[in-house]
């Protein structure tokens, strides 16, 4: 069969490729340990009204399910078991329009996220469709 004929697609791990190595023998490449990145990713547009949890707006998730949560006046929690791995975990937030935020590693556990009016006091209903990312890389 020509290769033409053959179905394409994005290698997986677990997939078996053919072809020649840098001595131009015939091999098979094992691609068990394949990623195409090198982090999984949470990206979503967080909004908080009142004392409620912030929704979020998932964009992409290749972290698993991450709860929010109100913790207190302008503080919330995003929790996954054991997902935010210790200095390998990066955050990014878009600042308010009113005052700043805080985004920050608790534990492997958890997530703080806080939000500030201009005079620096935490405060709820800072978040509209804010633009965050979580990577946590391998």
């Amino acid at each position: 069969m020509k290769v033409n004929n053959y179905p394409v697609k994005l290698p997986a791990a677990g997939d078996r490729l053919f072809g020649s190595d840098s001595n131009g023998d015939q091999v098979q490449f094992d691609m068990s340990n394949f990623s195409s990145t090198t982090y999984k990713v949470y990206t979503a547009l967080l909004t908080q009204t009142s004392t409620n949890a912030p929704v979020a707006i998932v964009l992409e998730n290749t972290i698993g399910n991450i709860v929010w949560a109100r913790d207190t006046t302008g503080e919330y929690l995003a929790t996954l078991l054991g997902a935010f791995t210790n200095n390998k975990t990066y955050l990014m937030i878009n600042q308010t329009s009113s005052g700043e935020n805080t985004f920050s590693v608790s534990d492997v556990d958890r997530l703080s996220l806080i939000t500030y009016n201009s005079s620096g006091a935490a405060q709820d209903n800072k978040l509209n469709k804010t633009s965050i990312e979580i990577r946590v890389y391998n």
